[in-house]
């Protein structure tokens, strides 16, 4: 389960990272409207949860031999 939800928050990050230059791609300018504002704080909320979920997969890795004593 843990596996999954890394792949999927890299999946995420990729995503809206490719989405953010693919925008900025001098090529695509001159057929782009303004990405309105809700659509930039819906992928800043993306990008959000994808390193709050990071950072929670790694204090399990870090904290889970500790709490259950595994050598």
């Amino acid at each position: 389960m843990m596996l999954l939800a890394l792949l999927g928050s890299l999946a995420n990050l990729f995503v809206v990272w490719r989405i953010r230059k693919l925008r900025r791609n001098p090529a695509s300018q001159w057929r782009q409207k303004a990405v309105p504002a809700g659509k930039l704080r819906v992928e800043n909320l993306q990008i959000a949860l994808s390193l709050v979920t990071l950072a929670l997969l790694a204090a399990e890795w870090v904290t889970h031999p500790i709490v259950h004593r595994v050598p």
